[in-house]
Formats: structure tokens, sequence, C-alpha cells
């Protein structure tokens, strides 16, 4: 027996052997890399797992030795991201083959790193991370943005705001793009407000609306029966407010009223209706009317300062600065006020954020309220440097407001837009859908579909905006800038990246009213038939830089682009087409386009490239194309004769090969010598340029001793002459008492039509 215990006792020391008493404690620095940044006041989480490719233990995992717990844990960094935490050493843990996986994640909105560690039997234990250092693409970022330093936070546009935990004020990003600066009176880490969990006075909205497309009925009254076809309905939507309009003729069908009973997941009654309606429903139910709670949630986010509007009376201040609003995931019934964010006496307003664009829908019921003060119908935003986005107006049917915008923005600068669709809603030609009246305002990845009237975009007095990735489609008139008289520091006062404006109705797709300058880089604006696709005004500047303009759909009778008076485009790398009765570009002589080359001139529906024999089929109105940066010609004849007068039959005088498309732009000619005399000619001799299919001629009028096109009687000044043909100067007979002496004729072209 003692020779077994012996035995046994020397089994166990040996198992034991490279084992120790206690835990490791192991000092942990996260400090990324090639910033430096220490991760202060972050989190790390400690989990024990096995090593990839060992199989998980049978019987959980033990510690054998020195104490201790398997369990996760968690806990924070400091002040200058480190932390001491106590762990088990992976030797001490049966089964073998474990490690420890920790996670650290910064006081940042930013992702977290996870680090897989073995802990060793010697304590304590240094242990530095080094994550990649944080990069935070601000576009595609939800506010409220938190970084360390300015470094972190990439991809922001003129007004963007970030938190600064090192300085614990807010920054915004201004001029030069992007020089940061602290934000005035921000002070305290910004705070969000969930409209359907946070604690604050008038909570809370309910989001459960849901919309069918199937629902029609046949009666009309009180208790009428409605229908659906694919099983919308629950017992549970008996009281729910229920509201229908038709998406064919944009009228309200349904006014706001009750479900009253249910009949089965297809059928339900409703309190009344005032008449049936058999097709292109669109139906809305849920709980309760949002405005409240979502209007309630805004108060609570507004900063220290009195607000004297007339929705919901003065609102308290309730913090150092504005707070981000947050709609999680749902439907949102509106239809007792609209949505305001509006600081009466200026400033810095809230954020108003959705949790993503195709799951948050605010829906615009029939008993909105009209407003008679011009701006937004369903949305009103008027501040400086707030983000709102994230989120869907779906419309039922038409605006209840005149001469109104769907969403109205107003921002003294530095604001952003971003993420926000406007589907379905119809308008009068006075309506807009989104209005935005704004400086150093950058909008992204907008979708305005079937969004009102006189502009699903309407941008008035824009000064300095970025637009980015916006799809406009299906309104009567997509695009409208206007008002935008001051040239701005970046050369346009609208800048659009990349984004399709699609064709407009009936009507033009794009109105440009903008001294300033708009600039399309990269953007595709189509026309639709027996309208113009991109319209510009005698005062505006425009910029297409690798842009498209043609029609919609091989669209026929469409005008690519139409110019009035002494307006001005500057088309690179673009293409434009034209079709039917429609102009490739039309404008009188007093506009100017200016073909800077890379250009692609088509026209027909079966396009064809323009050339000199299609050149006033494509160009109408008058307008001569400019090019800037290939090389125009100009050359000088000379008639001769040993007598040095004109011959009275016609002679050549000079030709050219020309490599090319030209367009002929002026015709000079001259009597050489001394003191020579003015003609004599019953018949004047006629000077023609011929290609040999087009040509152009000027009449040396008698009596005088010089000649020029803008003078005397042309023809075809403005002729366009082809690449590779033979371009011939001549002069035809005539009959002369006293003919022109030793003439010269002067001709310049101008380089046209080419890439």
């Amino acid at each position: 027996m003692k020779k077994f215990f012996k035995l046994l006792v020397f089994g166990l020391f040996l198992y034991l052997a490279p084992c120790v008493s206690g835990q490791t404690t192991v000092n942990l620095t996260v400090s990324d890399t090639p910033d430096a940044q220490t991760w202060n006041s972050g989190t790390w989480t400690a989990v024990l797992q096995m090593r990839p490719g060992s199989p998980p233990p049978t019987g959980g995992f033990v510690v054998v030795s020195g104490g201790g717990s398997v369990s996760s844990q968690r806990g924070s960094l400091s002040s200058s991201g480190t932390a001491s935490i106590s762990l088990p050493a992976n030797a001490n843990i049966n089964p073998s083959q474990t490690q420890w996986a920790l996670t650290v994640c910064p006081q940042a909105t930013y992702s977290c790193y996870q680090s897989f560690v073995t802990v060793s039997t010697s304590s304590p234990q240094a242990l530095t991370i080094s994550p990649p250092s944080i990069r935070i693409n601000y576009q595609n970022s939800t506010p409220p943005v938190v970084a360390y330093t300015d470094t972190e936070v990439v991809g922001a546009s003129l007004g963007s705001v970030y938190y600064n935990t090192t300085s614990g004020t807010q920054r915004v990003c201004g001029l030069p793009l992007c020089t940061w600066s602290a934000l005035s009176g921000s002070t305290g880490a910004p705070q969000v407000i969930n409209v359907e969990t946070s604690s604050y006075t008038g909570c809370c909205a309910v989001g459960d609306a849901q919309i069918d497309k199937t629902i029609t009925w046949s009666g009309s009254g009180v208790n009428t029966t409605i229908t659906a076809t694919d099983s919308p309905f629950k017992s549970s939507d008996v009281g729910k407010i229920i509201f229908c309009g038709n998406t064919s003729t944009f009228t309200w069908k349904m006014a706001q009223t009750t479900i009253a009973s249910y009949i089965d997941a297809n059928n339900v009654k409703v309190a009344t209706v005032a008449a049936a309606s058999a097709s292109n429903n669109v139906c809305a139910w849920g709980t309760q009317d949002d405005a409240a709670p979502i209007n309630a949630a805004i108060t609570a986010a507004m900063p220290n300062a009195a607000n004297s509007g007339t929705e919901g009376g003065p609102w308290t201040a309730l913090n150092p600065l504005p707070q981000t609003v947050y709609l999680p995931c749902g439907g949102y019934i509106i239809a007792s006020a609209r949505i305001q964010i509006y600081l009466a006496t200026g400033g810095q307003i809230p954020n108003f954020e959705g949790q993503y664009s195709n799951c948050v829908y605010l829906l615009p019921s029939p008993s909105l309220p009209n407003y008679a003060d011009g701006t937004g119908w369903l949305f009103r935003d008027l501040g400086t440097s707030n983000s709102v986005g994230g989120f869907t107006i779906y419309g039922l049917s038409g605006l209840g407001e005149g001469s109104a915008a769907i969403a109205f923005f107003q921002s003294t600068g530095l604001g952003k837009i971003h993420d926000l669709n406007c589907f379905q809603i119809g308008a009068n030609a006075g309506e807009q859908g989104i209005y935005v009246i704004s400086a150093n305002e950058a909008i992204y990845n907008i979708r305005l579909q079937g969004c009102a009237g006189a502009g699903s975009l309407y941008l008035n007095g824009p000064a300095n905006v970025d637009v980015y990735n916006a799809l406009l489609s299906n309104g009567s008139g997509n695009l409208v800038v206007s008002g935008c008289s001051t040239p701005q520091l970046a050369g346009s006062a609208v800048t659009f990246h990349g984004g399709l404006i699609d064709e407009g109705g009936t009507t033009t797709a794009s109105v440009i009213t903008c001294p300033a300058g708009v600039r399309f880089l990269g953007t595709t604006i189509w026309g639709t038939t027996g309208a113009t696709a991109l319209a510009v005004d005698s005062t505006s500047n425009v910029y297409l830089n690798d842009a498209t303009v043609v029609p919609y759909n091989n669209n026929n009778n469409v005008t690519a682009l139409s110019i009035a008076g002494s307006g001005h485009v500057f088309a690179t790398s673009t293409i434009f087409q034209g079709t039917g009765t429609g102009a490739l570009v039309n404008a009188p002589s007093t506009a100017s386009l200016v073909d800077e080359g890379g250009n692609t001139w088509l026209y027909g529906t079966s396009p064809a490239a323009c050339t000199p024999s299609n050149y006033t089929t494509c160009f109408t109105g008058g307008i001569i194309p400019k090019a800037s940066i290939t090389h125009s010609a100009g050359n000088t004849c000379y008639a001769e004769s040993l007598a040095g007068n004109l011959l009275a039959t016609a002679q050549n005088l000079c030709n050219t090969l020309l490599d090319q498309h030209y367009q002929l732009l002026s015709i000079a000619a001259q009597s050489g010598g001394t003191t020579p005399a003015n003609s004599s000619c019953a018949t004047p001799p006629v000077i023609t340029l011929s290609d040999g299919t087009r040509s152009a001629t000027m009449t040396m009028t008698s009596g005088k001793t010089s000649w020029q096109s803008n003078v005397d009687s042309v023809t075809n000044i403005n002729q366009v002459f082809a690449s590779g043909a033979l371009l011939t100067v001549s002069i035809g007979a005539n009959t002369c008492a006293t003919p022109p002496v030793n003439v010269s004729v002067t001709y310049v072209l101008q380089s046209v039509l080419n890439p």
C-alpha cells in the first residue's frame, strides 16, 4: 500500500510539474498601428477557446492548478488604453491546446479587434495588442460619429461633425477640405434618443405600421369589407388606424379611419369608406399616429435654446448640445403634424437618423394638416450642421399642400442629407419633392422616385453643395437648380457625383438656372419623348465631365441639350444623343458650347455620329460649338497674274488637305499694292471654299479694296468641312472695268466634332 501511495504521489508530481500556483496577471496595452493611438476608455473581452484544428473539450475546460475561472471576462480599458487582467495560464488548463481570444473595442465609431493569446505561467505578463489604426468612413457612418483624432475620420465633407473623445468636443470639417476645428459651444458626448425605447417626455413611438398593395373593396359606407390577396391581416389589427391611396391617380381612396372587425387573414371591415376602389390601391395601417412622440423626441434632443415655433409651443432647453433622434426599423404613421426639426433662434439642431432607408418608413396620412408657410408638408428641417437620413418617405397619394415641398431643408451650412428615399407621392406642378436651401451641404445616396411635381430634387440658392449617387426618377421634372448667382470657391454652386437623373415625364428632366455653375461628374441624364434632357438658362454655367445626356430607352424626338440666350456649357468626355425632331443641341448663336475634348456626338434612334453632312440637324438654333483643345487652322491664298490684276476667268487659288473636321469662322480678302484702286465690277467675283461636297462663299462687292465675311454678302459662313477632304479656295469669273489687284484671301477654320 505504501508503495502504491508513493507511486501515486510521484505520478501527480510528474503531472503537475509544469504548473505553478496562482493566476497570471496580464498587463494589456492597446495601441494601434501606424498611428500609435492608444484605445483609451475602450473595452476588452477574454474568451477561452481551443486552438484551430483542436477538437472541442468533451467535458468543458478545467483549471488544474493555480485557481481562477475559465469563464469569459470583460472590462474597460483605462484612460491610457491599458488594463490589468487576471487569467489562468493556458498550461494550467485541461485539455491542452487552449488559447485566450482577447477582443478589444475602441471608444470610437469603429469595429473591434480580436487577438489570440497564450497566457504564460510567468506573472506578470506584458501584452501589447496593435490593431490597424482607426479609419472611419464618414459617408457610411450613422451619427454620432466618435473618434480619438481628426486623422481617424475620412470621407468627410464640408460641415461633417464628429465627437472627439480626446478633447471632449465636437469638431467640424471646414475649408480647405477637411480642416477640422472645434464646434463652438460643443462639450460633452452626444447622445442618442430612440423614439421607441428611450425615456423622454411624450414618448414613445410604436412604428408598427405596415403597407399592402393588394387591397380592394367594392362597397362603401359604414363597416365596409376590404379584401387583400396576400393574407396581411391579424385579429390584433382591430382598432388600428388605416388609410389608402391610389398609385395610378395619386388620389386618396380611403380617408383615415379604423379597422372595425376582423374576418380572416384576407378580409377586415373598416369603420367607413366613401367609395369603392377596385385596383392600384396602397393601404397602410398601424396602432397609432407617431407624429407627436417623434416630435417629442426631437424636443428632448434640442440644445440649450428656447424655441418659439408654432408646433408644440416653446421647446424646453434640455441638453448642452444637440443630440441624435433615432428611428429603428418600422413604419411610422404621420397624421397629426409634420415632423419638424426647427430652432427659431438658429444654430445647430439635432440629427435625425433612421436605422436603414429600406426599413424605416414615414407614412403620411390624408389627415396630415396643410401648412401655409410654404415649407415642408411632411418634414421640415431648419438649422445648422445636422445630419438627416436613413429613412423612406412612402406616400400613398398626392400632397396636401399647394406650392410646397414634401420635405423642406433650409440650412446655413455644414449639413448632411443621406440615404433618403421618397416614393409614390404625386403633386401639382408647383410642388416639389425634396427642397433644399443650403450652403456647404452634402447629399448622399438619395432615391426620389415619383416624388412630386416641379422638381423631385429642387436646389434653391445652393452654395458649395455636393450631391453623390442621386437617383431622381418619374417626377414631372426631376431636377431643378435655381437661384445660385454668386460664384463659389470650388468653381460651382452644385456638383453632382455620379447618379441618374431620369426622364421627366413630358417635361424637361433637368432645368438649370445657376450662374455660379453646376457640375455633373459621371452623371447620366435622360430625356423623354418630345422633351429635353438638360435645359440651361441664359445666365447659367454648366460643366459636364464623363457624363451621359441621351434619350430614355431610345425615345424619339428628344433634344439632349438646350441652352438659352448667353448660357454656357463646357463638356469633356461626355456622350450626347438627340433623336427625331429633337436636336442634339438646340441653342442660339449667342450661347456658348465648348467642346473640351473626348466627347461623343450622336443623333438618331439608331445613333450615328454627327458629321459635317448632318451638322445642321444635330446643332440647331444657330449654335456654333467651340473646340478648346483641338487645333484650329488659318490660311492665306494669293491670286496670281502677270499684270497683278485679277483674271476675268475663274481660277483656283490654293488647297488644303483637312486632317480633321473644321468649321469655317470667317473669310477676308484684300487688294494688294501701295495704293490699290477701288474695284469697279458689273459682275463682282465670288470667293468659294469647298471640300467637294459642302461650300461657302463671299462676294467681293464692287467699289472696295478689302472684303470681310461679317460685312459683305456670304453664304454658309459656319459651314463644316469633312476630315480627309481637300479644301479648295477659288475665285469665280467676273466682269470688272477695274478689277481687284494682287488679291489675297484669308480664312479661319475651327476644329469641330472631333474627339
